[in-house]
């Protein structure tokens, strides 16, 4: 993974969007192989960029597998992940920080236990973006000083860390501000505009819709992270995160290029989905690229390259059987996948 990613700029999404039934929960044990006739994705909030990215996926899933996907709004990763382990989804939106510490069980995870998640295709980077309402006078996290902060997410272990790791590279405290919690980005939207909140942790790709929305009645600022604070939030934050890039006049008011924390998004199973239909799946989007990027901005960096350089799960045997028929499977790819296979053979992690 590269320490830094340039996210694309907007395109118009008009008429993308489809509106699509709330699933039938399928298979409620973990150890229930799943019956791939229909499936649902659990995926972040209505309207947010990886919940268009969903619909289409649903839609490509439908048409080109030949398997009926429906898609379910469910909340954070954490939240989809749980949903995954629990059976009330085949499917989910997750990020690679949430994958990786639902497979080992660990951090956020120590009380639902391991959750057998294996990885479809990887995608664009998901960020966790400080975003400011310009009247609020912030341009830097150092000026969070007693402002109210939107730094805790109910659904989402990575955004406190995010948040946490940010105020510790600029020697502030969360008690040297009104630190508040949310749960989604819409919470963020109305807190801006009934001034509640001066700031946020906003987790999000870019371009946004809801930012983009927002921008349009409430003047927003984009507080960037300086290079002289990479090594040390990223060093607080671990291996799941790098410093993504968002180009230039991506929003309103963002004529400079923006750095802030990422982690990877992706489309994740569980072990139990039978291998055809994770063939099938992973075939309909990997084979059908040029579809697959034209339902939002980011989906254009749901590639192989990106797919194959993310080990946070193991990835799914219908998804390795894809990747060796068109020789995109090395060697050195086994060694990686039985490196992160043995960790689910293991005792919980303590």
């Amino acid at each position: 993974m590269k320490n830094q990613r340039n996210m694309v700029s907007q395109k118009n999404l008009a008429g993308r969007v489809l509106t699509w039934a709330m699933v039938v929960a399928l298979c409620g044990l973990m150890g229930t192989t799943v019956q791939a006739e229909s499936l649902a994705i659990g995926t972040t909030s209505v309207g947010s960029a990886p919940y268009v990215v969903s619909v289409g996926i649903a839609e490509m899933i439908t048409r080109d597998a030949g398997i009926s996907v429906t898609v379910e709004s469910s909340g954070g990763a954490d939240a989809i992940a749980r949903l995954l382990g629990a059976g009330k989804v085949q499917l989910g939106m997750l990020n690679s920080f949430a994958a990786e510490h639902a497979f080992k069980g660990d951090f956020q995870f120590k009380k639902t236990g391991k959750i057998p998640v294996r990885a479809l295709i990887w995608g664009n980077a998901s960020l966790r973006q400080p975003v400011a309402t310009k009247a609020s006078g912030i341009k830097t996290i150092a000026d969070f000083k007693d402002k109210r902060i939107l730094g805790r997410r109910k659904v989402g272990r990575d955004t406190i860390l995010v948040f946490e790791a940010l105020i510790k590279a600029y020697g502030l405290k969360d008690t040297d501000m009104k630190v508040m919690t949310y749960s989604r980005p819409n919470e963020i939207m109305d807190a801006f505009k009934g001034r509640v909140a001066h700031a946020a942790i906003w987790p999000a790709s870019a371009p946004n819709p809801l930012i983009l929305q927002l921008q349009e009645t409430v003047e927003l600022s984009y507080p960037s992270i300086p290079k002289d604070k990479w090594d040390e939030v990223l060093g607080s934050l671990g291996p799941a995160f790098f410093m993504a890039s968002i180009k230039p006049n991506t929003y309103k008011n963002q004529p400079e290029e923006i750095f802030v924390p990422g982690i990877q998004m992706g489309l994740s199973t569980v072990k139990t989905l039978p291998e055809d239909a994770g063939y099938k799946i992973t075939k309909a989007l990997m084979g059908n690229y040029d579809k697959l990027k034209a339902y939002h901005p980011t989906a254009r960096d749901w590639t192989l390259e990106a797919t194959l350089q993310q080990w946070s799960a193991p990835f799914h045997p219908g998804a390795v059987k894809y990747f060796k028929e068109i020789g995109a499977w090395t060697s050195d790819m086994d060694k990686k996948q039985s490196k992160v296979l043995s960790l689910e053979l293991s005792g919980p992690v303590k």
